[in-house]
């Protein structure tokens, strides 16, 4: 095989590695923002009903146990 054409071999797979990379890239960072957008919303949703939980329990008044909580 000549100088040149493994130069050019070279050439190609370096340009075709690149557009993997890049579309790898591309992908990921698509995925990336969905997730992000997903973790927004279950945060949300997990406030929400925290709060509905304590506003549900103080509804109920003290307790009447006298053990101690464990942690």
């Amino acid at each position: 095989m000549s100088e040149e054409a493994i130069a050019a071999i070279q050439a190609d797979l370096a340009h075709d590695l690149y557009e993997l990379a890049a579309s790898h890239r591309e992908e990921i960072t698509r995925l990336m923002e969905e997730f992000d957008a997903h973790d927004i919303d279950t945060s949300v949703k997990l406030d929400d009903y925290e709060r509905e939980r304590i506003q549900q329990t103080s509804e109920l008044g003290p307790t009447t146990t006298t053990k101690p909580r464990k942690p």
